[in-house]
């Protein structure tokens, strides 16, 4: 499937309308979503997608162990057996499996959203939702050049590159693509605000 139909606004909402689904699921619901998550990101972002997500989680496996390690054995409860000083506790693995789901999670669609969006896409899409922040007096245009100057930062280090001498590494111009809204993102963005709004809702009901 080619996501490059759908505005990069459409497939940026998306994603963050599915990160924060993923963080309100638990038990058998995560452990059915996760693998369901990378079935679908392999069938409409591709196999570079989920190859993106899996180098995500190869980056961070220290911080999985650590996860693991503090909520197994630092979380009282009652231990699965033998010395309960040294065993982990029943409530220290779920704990650990809750949240080492919600991280695979989250990674997984990092991936995908690395992996469908190019960096002019991201400051389209930035650009596009901030627009209805100028009748805020917010200037979307110079956040969204901090951004580029940001990712261009960034990207240098990942590959170690230093300023080109006599300059200082800035932009010397910025040209981002406004795509128009076709009516299907219309649609989806429509559907995406709904349903964001219905789970903070429900959150907030729930506190």
């Amino acid at each position: 499937m080619n996501l490059s139909v759908l505005h990069p606004t459409t497939r940026l909402l998306c994603w963050l309308t599915a990160t924060l689904l993923g963080q309100g699921l638990s038990g058998a619901a995560l452990a059915y979503a996760l693998p369901c998550t990378v079935f679908v990101i392999a069938i409409v972002a591709g196999t570079r997608a989920v190859r993106e997500g899996w180098r995500l989680v190869r980056r961070v496996r220290w911080l999985i162990v650590a996860l693991v390690l503090v909520f197994a054995w630092g979380v009282p409860g009652e231990p699965i057996g033998g010395d309960s000083r040294v065993v982990p506790t029943w409530e220290g693995v779920q704990l650990a499996a809750l949240h080492l789901g919600r991280l695979l999670l989250t990674l997984m669609l990092i991936g995908a959203l690395l992996a469908s969006l190019s960096r002019d896409d991201l400051l389209s899409a930035l650009l596009t939702l901030g627009l209805p922040l100028r009748r805020m007096g917010v200037d979307c245009e110079r956040a969204v050049v901090r951004m580029a100057l940001v990712l261009r930062f960034v990207e240098g280090q990942l590959l170690c590159e230093s300023p080109p001498p006599g300059g200082s590494g800035g932009l010397a111009s910025l040209l981002v693509e406004q795509r128009p809204l076709r009516c299907a993102d219309r649609w989806l963005l429509g559907g995406c605000g709904v349903v964001m709004g219905g789970a903070v809702f429900m959150f907030m009901g729930g506190v």
